[in-house]
């Protein structure tokens, strides 16, 4: 039986039939609800910043786009060009900890402060325990998918080897 203190309530004062979802869980009273509409919110001031910070955003972006391709090239050449769809999906396992000179162009351009390439650089180091090991455990998963993927790809097409 669920308390009281777990429903929803109304404008009225009175508890809403229908739960908020996950209430009986662990740690439920953490949960934000977000409407649908919030990811576009976040896009639109994503693009903001862009028009704000165009040098660093789209330069930094170009960085990614340059080592995907030199990625790609590399397992091409390598004759590994199985392992290039997997490896595009195993970058949104470790993007996330990438990132953080993108979070701290947000964060440089909210407070008012100057962007320059050394501290968007370093900006992994304020928090660095925590976005090292981020990065470690994604970088396990990561390679944990890409040796799924190889596997799967050997059992499909057990006679097309896989050099």
């Amino acid at each position: 039986m669920m308390a009281m203190s777990d429903s929803v309530e109304l404008k009225s004062g009175a508890p809403s039939p229908n739960p908020r979802p996950g209430a009986g869980l662990p740690f439920h009273d953490r949960i934000n609800m977000i409407s649908t509409q919030e990811p576009w919110l976040w896009l639109a001031a994503g693009w903001y910043d862009v028009r704000r910070a165009p040098l660093f955003s789209l330069g930094y972006g170009g960085l990614f786009v340059a080592s995907g391709y030199a990625v790609t090239f590399g397992l091409y050449q390598l004759d590994l060009a199985y392992m290039i769809w997997p490896m595009m999906a195993g970058f949104l396992l470790v993007a996330p900890v990438f990132c953080t000179a993108f979070y701290e162009i947000s964060r440089r351009l909210e407070d008012g402060d100057e962007i320059a390439f050394v501290p968007l650089a370093r900006a992994w180091a304020k928090n660095a325990k925590s976005v090292l090991g981020a990065g470690l455990a994604l970088v396990f998963f990561m390679i944990l998918w890409i040796r799924v993927a190889a596997l799967i790809y050997a059992i499909n097409f057990p006679y097309s080897g896989l050099s």
